[in-house]
């Protein structure tokens, strides 16, 4: 029958050799199976971290980032308003020194005009003076010259104390 034929024997054993294989391979099998889902599950783990901190670092760069803007803007308001006050500062300052060489130069005209007026005046005095001179050696005998120069010198307190009142 069925236990008679070596095929059946041959059938059986090749099966429990098998079973008893699969049995021992099976625990290292599964044992390796474990251990590497193991390590799956650590670096998904590990992964997650990662990413968790990743995620913490990229959004307090991104707050350091608009923290750094807010300050950059404010430090440019500041150095415009600074702009503006130096630049009114030194437009005051120019308009005071303009002003200042504006009156200088006309209190410079003013006292060439008095110097030049001054001139005139002296140069046609000793022209006038001059010319009286002319006419009076030309024109005047001696006697006349005589009765001119006393008095002439007779009319000098008089226009000496005119000159000082």
């Amino acid at each position: 029958m069925i236990f008679s034929d070596p095929s059946f024997w041959v059938g059986l054993a090749f099966i429990i050799v098998i079973s008893f294989l699969m049995k021992k391979s099976w625990s290292s099998i599964e044992h390796g199976l474990d251990s590497r889902s193991k390590k799956i599950k650590e670096r998904i783990n590990e992964a997650k971290e990662l990413r968790e901190e990743a995620q913490y670092l990229l959004s307090e760069y991104k707050r350091k980032q608009l923290n750094a803007q807010a300050e950059i803007r404010t430090i440019s308001e500041e150095t415009d308003k600074e702009i503006k006050q130096i630049r009114k500062k030194a437009k005051d300052i120019l308009e005071v020194h303009f002003e200042r060489k504006k009156l200088q130069a006309s209190e410079r005209i003013q006292q060439s005009e008095k110097q030049a007026v001054e001139l005139i005046r002296q140069r046609s005095i000793n022209i006038a003076l001059l010319a009286t001179e002319r006419l009076i050696k030309e024109n005047l005998t001696s006697e006349q010259k005589h009765k001119l120069i006393n008095d002439s010198i007779n009319d000098l307190p008089g226009a000496l104390n005119k000159s000082y009142q």
